[in-house]
């Protein structure tokens, strides 16, 4: 690219021994499972509240979604429309669909039924699996996108036994599960090695700005941006990783699901955000790595009891998607012990393109009196453009 930033100068901010380019241990988003699966089957993998699996147990549940996914009538290509909170059911479901070839399509539960049946008309999957708190809303989205006969698998928060009440919703009355009869078993499940470049998550934005648009992520996007950040925020198999973002959105799929794999790492969930439960996560599993939006940080800074001694654990925590005030940086190092650090990425980028730099002061707009989102993480090219899309000088308004 021939213009300022061609030559990357934000790599000299860079800490020393850093890769300028990083190299990817994983083509795909499989190959990082099968290798955490391999290497550490007895290690934890999801902590969800009382309950522990290893990888070696997401690897056996998944196979058994993947058998019911197939008996549905589930093919390498398909949608499978995954509508849940944090569960460790969600991510053995997304799991099953790299299994069996299919796409998983994250979806949020808290839609209702008319912004949930525009993703799926425009989505079509093949099947959708729900938690069953909200089948009626499911089956009613279904319907209005012409897509009644879909048909869907249910799940509870509460299927890995006691949960705090805290968090999950009421146990649901009416349990309703596949007629998936006759259909392959474990035993027989395909092991599909996808190709880099195959669809490995289809996410829809929020659609804040317009109607909700779906963007195609490969598998070895996925794959590099979950290793990429992983890298940036010092995660290893020893580190533990906080779940505060929800999986069906692209901080919480790329930042915990995902590098979790990738790290072959322990991800903890607590259904969804609660600032008194993720306190008692927090003094439980000690986390040391999370991502979460400054208004969860906010909140948990405010909990009754929440103490720097609490939050000590944590060497690496990020927040995006808002502009980062510098006096709740300030508050959260003075009450917590937090050093935050801000990043900045879409759906579309597969999650941060940009990140501050660990340990390094972060810059202050002299006009907004906002943190600066960091510099680009490994890998990335960027500028500031235009309204032609041209680069503007240093020091002038222009677009990201």
């Amino acid at each position: 690219m021939n213009h300022p930033y061609a030559q990357r100068p934000w790599l000299d901010r860079y800490p020393e021994g850093w890769p300028r380019d990083l190299t990817p241990r994983f083509a795909d988003m499989m190959s990082a499972f099968s290798a955490a699966v391999s290497q550490a089957p007895d290690r934890i993998f999801l902590r969800y509240f009382a309950w522990s699996g290893t990888f070696a147990d997401a690897d056996a549940g998944s196979d058994a979604l993947a058998a019911a996914f197939l008996a549905e009538g589930v093919a390498a290509g398909d949608r499978v429309s995954i509508i849940g909170q944090n569960t460790p059911n969600f991510a053995e479901a997304i799991i099953a669909c790299w299994k069996v070839g299919a796409v998983p399509v994250p979806c949020n539960p808290m839609y209702r039924a008319g912004e949930l049946s525009r993703i799926l008309a425009d989505a079509t999957p093949t099947l959708c699996y729900s938690e069953e708190q909200v089948l009626g809303t499911v089956r009613e989205a279904l319907a209005k996108a012409d897509l009644a006969e879909v048909p869907v698998i249910a799940f509870s928060a509460w299927d890995r036994g006691d949960g705090d009440e805290r968090a999950l919703p009421p146990r649901a009355i009416e349990e309703v599960r596949s007629n998936a009869g006759g259909g392959p078993t474990v035993s027989t499940v395909p092991r599909y090695s996808p190709h880099p470049e195959n669809l490995g998550l289809l996410l829809y934005t929020s659609g804040t700005t317009g109607m909700p648009k779906g963007v195609m992520l490969s598998h070895q996007s996925i794959a590099f941006n979950a290793q990429a950040m992983g890298e940036w925020g010092g995660v290893g198999p020893e580190s533990i990783v906080l779940g505060v973002a929800p999986l069906f959105h692209i901080t919480g799929f790329v930042s915990h699901l995902c590098l979790a794999i990738v790290a072959a790492a322990k991800l903890v969930l607590t259904y969804r955000f609660q600032p008194d439960v993720i306190l008692d996560a927090i003094r439980r599993e000690r986390p040391t790595y999370t991502v979460a939006a400054i208004t969860a940080f906010n909140a948990l800074m405010n909990a009754p009891g929440a103490t720097q001694r609490d939050f000590s654990s944590l060497t690496a925590t990020f927040s995006g998607g808002a502009a980062i005030p510098p006096s709740i940086v300030t508050d959260l190092r003075d009450v917590l012990g937090i050093d935050l650090r801000p990043c900045y990425g879409m759906t579309e980028t597969c999650s941060p393109t940009h990140a501050a730099v660990p340990g390094a002061r972060i810059p202050i707009d002299r006009e907004t009196g906002a943190l600066s989102i960091g510099v680009p993480t490994f890998s990335t090219e960027a500028f500031v453009a235009d309204d032609n899309g041209h680069p503007v000088p240093l020091g002038r308004h222009g677009e990201l």
